[in-house]
């Protein structure tokens, strides 16, 4: 049969469908195909030959077949794999039919949608893989980045990382220096935790603006009826780590008679509760730490040389915030998953210009007051970011003029601290955190500064 009906030439000729892309099958009624022609291969029909069934071949156009001679108009058929098309029946001589296929305008458009529906799917699983990666970096860097509980890429840290390795091995005491809120107690306990004591106690003992009469109950411990208000045995700091290590943070502040019976402890390995008269054994290591200058201190008459020697044995400084500024994007996120968390808020990113005033600002409180000034953004934020208008007023402000070293000079501190008390109308409490100090730690520095 090489004869088409005379409507399907016409169809075929027509000029609207010279952008069609029309094709045509010759079906006999046992529904196999006697001849095909056109642009078929665009309805994936790529393998279509004479005698194949149209089941077989083409099963989108099984029950199309009419069971009478009238032409049939079926409009957008899905051929699959993103195809459409109208079908056409005709009947044909012989009693044959014609089918005809026609991408017709809307069958085009559904086409073209579909091809776009499809781009959108592989870029969207592009960027879930791309996100995935992302991710896995990031958490490898993460890793590499964390070091126990600290935090830092810089070469500054990862100096402190390697110091913090070495001292850990062995049983030594350690000076820990460094500003307020640089993590001083937290390299101390990951020296505990890398060191063979690490099943043992970390007790911590913070020396800052405790009595002579305090300080020595709290380390040593003492006896019932060794004085006024002790009523029963107490057990010391120095005692209750035994087994362990014992960290004297802000060893500066001690006073001196109770730096002689620390300096027993390191030399003899044993404590004497106050109105006791036989000492007790102990096994423990002491780490101190502090942010002054413990050389100037023992220069004014203030500490004992002998007892920085013995404390002194091994070192770490660490260094200031704005030394390392390189990590404050990264304590920045770590901090804001944290505070975000805590605050069950969906906070996951910190605008560009937040996070360039974060970069800028002098960091007088170091870490500690980069933390807080998370939590107070996280807090006030409303988005899903942290902007710059959340951050504290003296991060976007002005910066406050860094300490040059660890111990400022009496007049240098003296302005910092009326800075900050001017800035916050005189309220000590606010004044404290802008230093990124404690208001105890603020009301003994303004007291020694009376004296001076």
């Amino acid at each position: 049969m090489e004869v088409l009906p005379p409507a399907v030439s016409a169809y075929l000729q027509a000029d609207c469908l010279r952008e069609r892309a029309p094709a045509y099958l010759l079906v006999d009624r046992g529904g196999r195909l006697s001849r095909v022609g056109g642009h078929y291969a665009h309805y994936g029909l790529p393998d279509v030959r004479p005698g194949d069934a149209v089941e077989d071949k083409a099963d989108f156009l099984t029950g199309l077949l009419p069971a009478n001679d009238a032409p049939v108009h079926i409009p957008l058929i899905h051929l699959g794999q993103e195809r459409y098309a109208d079908v056409h029946v005709f009947s044909a001589p012989e009693g044959d039919w014609v089918l005809l296929l026609d991408a017709s305008r809307e069958a085009r458009r559904l086409e073209s949608l579909q091809q776009k529906a499809h781009e959108v799917t592989l870029l969207r699983r592009r960027q879930a893989r791309m996100r995935s990666q992302v991710n896995d970096l990031r958490k490898m860097l993460a890793d590499k980045a964390r070091f126990q509980d600290l935090l830092g890429r810089s070469a500054g840290m990862l100096r402190v990382f390697q110091l913090i390795r070495d001292v850990a091995g062995v049983d030594a005491t350690v000076l820990i220096r460094g500003e307020t809120g640089t993590g001083k107690e937290l390299a101390a306990r990951a020296i505990h935790a890398l060191s063979r004591r690490k099943a043992g106690p970390f007790v911590v003992m913070n020396c800052a603006g405790l009595s002579d009469s305090l300080i020595n109950s709290q380390l040593f411990g003492h006896r019932k009826g060794a004085f006024t208000d002790a009523a029963r045995d107490q057990v010391g700091l120095f005692e209750a780590a035994d087994g362990g290590t014992i960290l004297l943070d802000e060893i500066g502040d001690i006073p001196m008679n109770t730096q002689t019976r620390i300096l027993r402890v390191l030399e003899q390995k044993e404590v004497l509760r106050i109105g006791d008269t036989e000492p007790r054994r102990v096994d423990i290591r002491i780490l101190a730490a502090t942010h002054r200058d413990l050389g100037r201190l023992v220069e004014r008459e203030q500490f004992r040389e002998d007892l920085l020697y013995r404390i002194r044995v091994a070192r770490i400084d660490l260094p200031a915030l704005r030394a390392r500024r390189e990590d404050i994007p990264l304590l920045t996120e770590a901090f804001l998953h944290r505070a975000a968390a805590a605050a069950g808020k969906p906070v996951d990113a910190v605008s560009p210009d937040a996070m360039r005033a974060l970069m800028d600002y002098a960091w007088p409180g170091n870490v500690r007051e980069l933390k807080n000034a998370i939590e107070f953004a996280v807090i006030r934020c409303r988005g899903a970011g942290v902007e710059a208008e959340d951050l504290p007023p003296e991060i976007t402000d002005r910066p406050l003029t860094p300490p040059p070293r660890q111990e400022q000079d009496p007049a240098s501190e003296r302005e910092r601290i009326r800075d900050a008390l001017r800035r916050t109308g005189g309220r000590r409490e606010e004044a404290a955190r802008l230093l990124g100090i404690s208001r105890a730690t603020l009301y003994r520095r303004m007291k020694a500064l009376e004296k001076t």
